[in-house]
């Protein structure tokens, strides 16, 4: 996806405008292009989850593309990453962000 890294950035820009809230640009994590990977953000969203109280806002924004797998029953879609392959997901729960996974991490 062309500028996908732009739009990252874009809003990284944002969150710590004052339209944006002034979000302390320590409280963000971006990753771009090849540092976009599942282990990378799901690190993060780990440490978010541990350190979130219940009234903090958290913001996850994705700019990329996303699919469903029907062999792999995984109904509930997913985010294609940097090194995710292109069409079979098969085995590739690595390579892949699970929604469902962001859901539980992050509600």
């Amino acid at each position: 996806l062309q500028f996908a890294d732009r739009d990252a950035m874009a809003f990284e820009n944002y969150l710590t405008s004052e339209a944006g809230g002034k979000v302390p640009p320590k409280n963000i994590e971006t990753f771009l292009n090849e540092n976009a990977t599942r282990n990378n953000i799901a690190d993060a969203i780990s440490i978010v989850a541990r350190k979130a109280k219940p009234k903090d806002r958290v913001y996850f924004y994705f700019a990329g593309h996303g699919d469903m797998e029907d062999l792999t029953q995984i109904e509930n879609g997913l985010l294609l990453l940097y090194n995710s392959p292109n069409g079979n997901y098969f085995g590739m729960k690595d390579d892949v962000l699970e929604i469902l996974d962001l859901k539980r991490y992050l509600s």
